[in-house]
């Protein structure tokens, strides 16, 4: 047993030495030591916890004042503070890195619906992937290739999963 005081939101680093989870703030649990380790991100309301493709570092969604925001933070220096990566209006969540750790796609309102949205990180570009009208959301960017994929449509009811070459920016259905 993980946790005893609860915990959501469970997931593997790629490596598959640890396990980031929430409970009111990210918690890393060591699977070769059995330790569990708080990683401070400020205030409680830290949710979608994402590893980075090194396992040095967590993507994940932060509350404020209303709004998600996206952030990251080192787990091999507990000392330095979250890195805020999105700004400005909408709510933007379910963030994940790119293979190679230079862009983070998430889920945001931030152009009016929900759609998925990439950020680089060397300069901070966005770059809106999807424009539709229904609801674009929970993104993954698979470690091996370029692929995205993610779910569309308007849940509970009639949705999809869609995956596309970030490269190519072509939508495959």
């Amino acid at each position: 047993q993980i946790s005893t005081n609860g915990g959501f939101q469970p997931v593997w680093s790629p490596d598959g030495k640890k396990i980031a989870y929430i409970r009111d703030k990210i918690y890393v649990y060591s699977i070769e030591t059995g330790a569990t380790t708080m990683v401070s991100v400020g205030t409680s309301g830290a949710y979608c916890p994402n590893w980075s493709p090194d396992s040095k570092s967590i993507v994940f969604s932060k509350d404020m004042s209303g709004e998600g925001k996206i952030f990251t933070k080192s787990i091999e220096n507990l000392d330095e503070p979250a890195e805020q990566i999105t700004f400005g209006g909408g709510n933007d969540f379910r963030a994940c890195w790119s293979a190679d750790g230079s862009k983070i796609v998430f889920t945001s309102n931030r152009g009016g619906n929900h759609d998925i949205w990439v950020v680089h990180l060397s300069d901070g570009h966005y770059t809106q992937v999807t424009d539709t009208m229904v609801r674009d959301g929970d993104p993954y960017w698979f470690t091996l290739s370029n692929n995205i994929a993610y779910i569309t449509g308007d849940p509970p009811g009639d949705t999809a999963i869609v995956m596309f070459d970030y490269d190519e920016l072509k939508i495959d259905l």
